[in-house]
């Protein structure tokens, strides 16, 4: 039987699968200075740390810091998307729809794999498809600029296979 997590107990379920979390600023994107002064370098694994970011601010964001967090994270963009990110999004979505982490975003999204440390990967694989590694993304349950709440389809993050790292590093443009 599995539990459904709400609200901000994701976040430590995050820091419980390894990963590392920052204070985002409430139906922004932008990290919560104030308290993380060095925005997703301030990422933490520690329980204690997040839980007095909720007790600050229960409203706000959640950030995963994706290389401490040994992450990488397709952001497909509707709003950028060629027709060849298009493309490679459908075939993403027969792939690993159902094999990854896939989070729905308020333009798009995000579909996570573990990866190995000290990659080096450009940010963008193709117009509309940015990779995050270097810095972070924002995660369920936090609500997009636009209204929108980021939800995932609840799925375990598999590891990136060999194929797919090589294919979005010898996309990039």
């Amino acid at each position: 039987m599995s539990v459904k997590l709400s609200g901000l107990d994701l976040a430590h379920s995050y820091l419980d699968a390894g990963l590392w979390v920052l204070p985002i600023k409430p139906n922004k994107k932008e990290p919560y200075t104030r308290l993380a002064e060095r925005g997703h370098l301030s990422a933490t694994n520690d329980h204690v740390v997040l839980q007095d970011w909720i007790d600050f601010d229960p409203d706000m964001n959640i950030g995963i810091a994706c290389e401490m967090s040994q992450l990488v994270v397709l952001d497909f963009d509707y709003r950028n998307m060629s027709d060849d990110a298009d493309t490679f999004l459908g075939w993403m979505d027969h792939l690993y729809y159902d094999e990854t982490m896939v989070v729905r975003t308020g333009n798009g999204f995000h579909y996570y794999f573990k990866c190995a440390a000290g990659l080096q990967l450009k940010a963008k694989c193709l117009d509309g498809v940015d990779v995050k590694y270097r810095g972070y993304v924002v995660a369920p349950p936090s609500m997009h600029p636009d209204g929108d709440i980021y939800r995932s389809n609840g799925k375990s993050i598999m590891d990136i296979p060999d194929y797919l790292l090589k294919e979005i590093t010898n996309a990039v443009r």
